[in-house]
């Protein structure tokens, strides 16, 4: 997979929130995140703030637009409960795309009308976190 583009795209929830409480509340276990006081994957400290991530991982593709919808369609008919944990929590929503490009294989970067929607309703930030290889990275050698 290394002279693959790959893309991996996820929904998270960022704030001062129980991981276990936000999925008992949307009905979805999250697939990534981490809690206030995790040690910090990358560099050194620990986490001041949580994050409640439903995604997927790397998986090799050109269409981000399309991965995109496939994180969203579970939580289309989520947008009261998101709304709910909003006001409780006071935390926002952001839906990531990290693309991987190599060799110039770059991917479809653009959002569906049902992407954009529900973005728009519960009022979550679109964020791309564009790599083009060859990269590096102070945290490559972790």
């Amino acid at each position: 997979m290394k002279d693959q583009t790959v893309c991996m795209t996820y929904f998270t929830i960022i704030g001062d929130i129980n991981l276990d409480e936000v999925s008992s509340i949307l009905g979805i276990k999250n697939t990534g995140g981490h809690s206030i006081g995790e040690k910090k994957k990358h560099g050194p400290g620990l986490y001041d703030w949580a994050a409640w991530q439903y995604g997927t991982g790397y998986i090799e593709t050109l269409l981000a637009d399309e991965q995109a919808e496939i994180v969203v369609a579970p939580l289309l008919s989520k947008v009261d409960e998101l709304l709910l944990i909003k006001e409780r929590y006071d935390c926002w929503f952001i839906l990531m795309q990290v693309p991987k490009i190599e060799n110039g294989n770059t991917p479809a970067l653009g959002f569906k009308k049902d992407v954009i929607e529900f973005c728009a309703k519960t009022g979550t930030e679109i964020q791309i976190d564009l790599y083009a290889n060859p990269y590096s990275s102070e945290f490559d050698s972790e």
